[in-house]
């Protein structure tokens, strides 16, 4: 069975600049449009953000420099249950609490890509969204970063279709990275 990740709101907030920010989403299709830096790919990186994924964190240097938290709720469809979540970020800490039981779980030291840390959010990704796809490397096969679980659904401005794996930069280290993404998002 299929399962379904549905964005409800993100809410973002600078303790620097006492400032916040509050987009909630629709139940289909929303539509995000504006003008050249009205902020649109800002809100996508802001919520892979909270996600735990720092790709982007480079683009988001002025935003992160006001010190700012974010909380994303978010709800999984899966099995015919619909289970809530929220994740709140700051900094290189995430919390996310489960609906259900009311637990809050804590990744401390999610900065960076390699740390023991990320590797447990990546867990607790592939697990939540039943996605397993592997990648090869150059030591051998491992379990796809947290980025290709959202890359279908975001693309990069600066690179475009034509070089999906280079909207986030460390899908470059693996071996037959767009065959086997491709054929797994088309279950071949």
């Amino acid at each position: 069975m299929k399962t379904y990740l549905i964005i409800n709101k993100i809410f973002i907030h600078s303790e620097v600049n006492h400032k916040s920010f509050l987009a909630e989403f629709g139940k289909k299709l929303n539509v995000i449009y504006g003008a050249n830096t009205a902020g649109k790919s800002t809100l996508i990186q802001l919520i892979l953000f909270a996600f735990g994924i720092n790709d982007n964190k480079t683009k988001l240097i002025k935003i992160l420099s006001e010190n700012i938290f974010t909380r994303l709720d978010i709800t999984i469809k899966k099995d015919n249950e619909n289970i809530e979540y929220t994740f709140v970020r700051k900094d290189e800490t995430l919390f996310i609490k489960d609906s259900r039981t009311n637990k809050v779980t804590t990744y401390s030291g999610i900065g960076g890509n390699s740390s023991v840390e990320h590797y447990k959010l990546k867990e607790f990704f592939n697990n939540l969204l039943n996605f397993d796809l592997l990648l090869e490397t150059k030591s051998g096969i491992s379990k796809a970063p947290i980025e290709t679980i959202f890359l279908p659904y975001y693309v990069s401005q600066d690179v475009g279709w034509v070089y999906l794996r280079k909207s986030f930069s460390n899908l470059d280290f693996y071996k037959n990275f767009k065959e086997d993404f491709l054929d797994y998002y088309l279950g071949i």
